[in-house]
């Protein structure tokens, strides 16, 4: 059977969230047949989700999930919890991921999935987190890996992207990094600034997504994990310096101790259960997050950029 040129209906999940609103520019630009998935929040970018469906509820809400997982090819999982409490983490990952298995599995399955398989478009693609793969691990990267497991265990044409340190306007930590560097005489980094990471801008992220849509993996493999990356590792200090000569600015970076964040997260947590971050998230920071790119690039057709071109895309966006 010959593969339909037709695009896929895409199932945005967490379309306003942060990385979801980059994820739905790069589709809409590239014309394809969106339904936005958005809960309790506001539509700040309105003229953008104007030529899209929304609907407004829970990837926990299974009824809901049923119904629009019935009538899309591609479901593209993007939302996140935002705090770091065990509840809505588990909710929005792992429930919802398999709030999507189940009704994909009875939807899919009962049309002769295994033989329609290696012509159907139907495929789930689940934005996971390099922090899934490191030794310290967050109530955010727990539930990811979990989530990450039971797609493995599904059976179902599945791709898997873990970014590594996403950098974009309002990127949850580089927003407080971008600060630092923009508003204050120092530029204030946690820990001693030689932590490796490869840092990935928020679009190119959408470019892999797209390249995923295009590229699903094969019918009898149909589980593909892949790391998404900057080209090489690069330490924190490192970064920074790249960024402040990419504003012309220079300025002294301030490193941090990380056992008093530590502290000063403990104390705080006492006090509320909503933080955005937990001590365990501090160690994970300063915990190195490598990755190899070439995977990515021969599985996706997709060629990584230098930072220095991915750093011009933030200053084209921040101006």
């Amino acid at each position: 059977m010959k593969r339909s040129t037709l695009k896929p209906k895409i199932l945005l999940i967490g379309a306003a969230g942060f990385l979801g609103t980059y994820i739905l520019k790069n589709l809409l630009h590239s014309k394809y047949d969106v339904t936005c998935l958005i809960h309790n929040k506001p539509l700040d970018d309105v003229p953008l989700f104007k030529s899209v469906k929304i609907v407004n509820g829970s990837v926990m809400d299974a009824k809901l999930m049923h119904q629009l997982v019935r009538n899309a090819d591609v479901i593209i999982h993007s939302a996140r919890a935002q705090t770091q409490s065990d509840t809505p983490n588990h909710a929005v990952t792992v429930q919802g991921i398999q709030n999507i298995i189940t009704p994909a599995h009875n939807n899919w399955q009962n049309n002769n999935y295994e033989k329609r398989m290696q012509n159907s478009p139907k495929h789930i693609i689940f934005i996971s987190s390099v922090a899934a793969a490191k030794k310290n691990i967050d109530a955010y990267a727990r539930t990811k890996k979990i989530a990450e497991k039971l797609l493995q265990e599904s059976n179902l044409r599945v791709t898997v992207l873990r970014p590594n340190f996403i950098f974009g306007k309002n990127a949850p930590g580089f927003g407080r990094m971008l600060r630092s560097i923009l508003s204050f005489p120092f530029v204030f980094v946690l820990g001693n600034g030689k932590t490796l990471l490869q840092p990935i801008y928020a679009g190119d992220v959408a470019l892999a997504v797209e390249a995923a849509i295009m590229h699903p993996p094969k019918h009898k493999k149909p589980f593909l994990l892949l790391d998404v990356a900057g080209k090489k590792p690069i330490t924190y200090d490192a970064f920074i310096r790249k960024l402040m000569t990419a504003f012309g600015m220079r300025k002294s970076i301030v490193h941090v101790p990380v056992h008093l964040v530590i502290l000063l997260t403990r104390a705080l947590a006492q006090f509320t259960n909503s933080l955005p971050f937990d001590a365990t998230t501090v160690k994970s920071f300063v915990e190195n997050a490598t990755a190899e790119t070439k995977e990515l690039e021969k599985r996706l057709h997709m060629k990584v950029q230098s930072y220095e071109k991915q750093i011009k895309k933030l200053l084209a966006e921040l101006r």
